[in-house]
This record gives C-alpha cells, structure tokens and sequence, in this order.
C-alpha cells in the first residue's frame, strides 16, 4: 500500500509539472520520471526512448524499432501515466 501511495504522489507531481513547463524542458521531467517511478538513480533514456516519449506525448502515430531489451515498453508506460 505504501508502494501505491509513493507512485500516486510521483505521477501527481510529474502530471502537474507538465502542466506547468514548457515543451522544451520535457525530456528532463521524463528523465526524471524514470529514475523517481523505478526507482535506479543513475537511469537514463536509451537512445530513441526520447524520440519516441515526445511523439507519444504529441499525439502522433509512432513506429519505433529497437532491439530486445532496449527499453520499448517504457517509452509507451511513461507518458501514459
């Protein structure tokens, strides 16, 4: 429950700092978002994670090629909460 309760007020406070930012400083709350939400302080975005959060988060229809294990659930898990 505790658990719940940290990822609720994480996702509240990126949700609200979307709101509040311009485009431009996204990629920095993403990264952000990563490391917070999974909890790997050193995390970084893959390359083409960035590319592909952005089009989600735009709206736009987004094929995205990488390989096993780069990371492709996250770019659609993220913007999604």
């Amino acid at each position: 429950m505790a658990e719940a309760k940290r990822v609720e007020s994480v996702v509240a406070d990126l949700r609200e700092e979307f709101r509040a930012n311009p485009r431009d400083t996204w990629p920095a709350l993403l990264e952000r978002g990563l490391r917070d939400l999974f909890e790997i302080p050193e995390a970084t975005l893959r390359t083409g994670q960035l590319s592909g959060m952005l089009a989600a988060l735009d709206g736009r229809d987004l094929l995205t090629v990488l390989p096993t294990g780069s990371g492709k659930s996250v770019i659609f898990q993220l913007p999604a909460l």
